[in-house]
């Protein structure tokens, strides 16, 4: 951390102007009290001593201002070139147990695998995510979700929003799920 000091008492050195020394808390409050006279301020670095002027310091400072000026303008740039995507709720459920848990999706097209998204919750027995069924809870219009492993499992939209994961309607039949990604995105008409 850089500490601004002036010189309190007189240095010994002959060929230097008289300055005093006092500890700078805010380098800007210094800055608009001392701006008008050109007084060296000192500024101390690990061993090394270093004499710059105020006038050296407020065009640091200026620079300083332009380059968060220019990150903010890049951020707010990419913050509405890159709109935030929609969400889904997804719930799985274990019919034979009871269990059954909800995770938020965005809606971007990302694959998020079952086992990274449903670890640690009711669905979720000694590492093995076993479900029968699958419902979007929570959607928007306008989005579609799949679940699939090798093959498709189940597709959701709008109208479609429940799935029996086993493909038999009439059995309540859990199948393992750790290896299945889900991915969701938004679609126009």
């Amino acid at each position: 951390m850089h500490q601004l000091s002036i010189s309190k008492y007189p240095k010994v050195d002959l060929f230097k102007p008289r300055t005093r020394v006092y500890k700078v808390v805010n380098a800007h409050e210094f800055i608009a009290h001392h701006h008008a006279t050109n007084l060296q301020v000192t500024q101390l670095q690990s061993t090394s001593l270093k004499t710059i002027t105020t006038t050296q310091l407020s065009n640091a400072t200026s620079k300083m201002k332009s380059a968060i000026i220019a990150t903010i303008s890049f951020l707010a740039a990419f913050v509405t070139a890159n709109p935030t995507a929609p969400t889904v709720t997804l719930q799985l459920a274990n019919d034979l147990s009871g269990a059954n848990a909800n995770k938020v999706i965005l809606a971007n097209g990302q694959r998020y695998t079952i086992a990274d998204l449903f670890a640690q919750t009711a669905v979720d027995v000694d590492g093995q995510i076993l479900v029968n069924s699958a419902q979007l809870v929570a959607h928007p219009p306008h989005v579609g979700c799949e679940i699939a492993k090798d093959r498709l499992i189940a597709y959701f939209t709008q109208d479609r929003t429940t799935a029996d994961l086993d493909g038999n309607n009439e059995a309540t039949t859990p199948i393992l799920l750790n290896d299945a990604y889900v991915s969701c995105y938004a679609y126009s008409d």
